[in-house]
């Protein structure tokens, strides 16, 4: 894949996993551990194509699918809090996370080092990173602090 040969650590699909599932499972099985899925949803419906288009499946549905087709990480967004900086979606974090032992990126709202504490305290531990942008960009959120305070 090019991407990797370009020195890409990972991949994450997203709208292949709508729209090409055996293309995404022949990803998983070459590139052992290395091709995350990208699952973006607002409540528990599935958006794709940049949110622009809804997959008429339930969100828990293919999170459990992903589990059993040898994924290792999902990255989770809760669209209605991406860029708001109204911190993350604990409680559909927590329940996103308890669907399988799949470990757990979250990504939108952190705005402030209070909502990567609320983050780690109100999730389960395969919810092991998060994604903070704006905040960084905005300068909401000094990083080097971030990382001190929660190692």
């Amino acid at each position: 894949m090019a991407r990797f040969e370009a020195g890409a650590r990972f991949v994450i699909v997203g709208t292949l996993l709508i729209e090409d599932p055996a293309l995404v499972q022949e990803l998983v099985d070459r590139f052992d551990g290395r091709i995350l899925a990208g699952i973006d949803a607002r409540g528990h419906e599935i958006a794709f194509r940049g949110w622009l288009q809804t997959a008429g499946r339930e969100r828990d549905d293919l999170i459990r699918e992903v589990a059993l087709r040898g994924f290792e990480r999902i990255v989770f967004t809760e669209i209605a809090r991406d860029g708001a900086g109204t911190g993350y979606d604990i409680a559909a974090l927590a329940h996103v996370a308890g669907l399988s032992s799949l470990k757990v990126t979250a990504s939108g709202g952190a705005q402030t080092l209070d909502d990567l504490s609320a983050l780690a305290a109100g999730t389960p531990e395969n919810v092991d990173s998060a994604i903070v942008g704006r905040a960084l960009y905005e300068g909401t959120l000094d990083l080097a602090e971030a990382i001190g305070a929660l190692s």
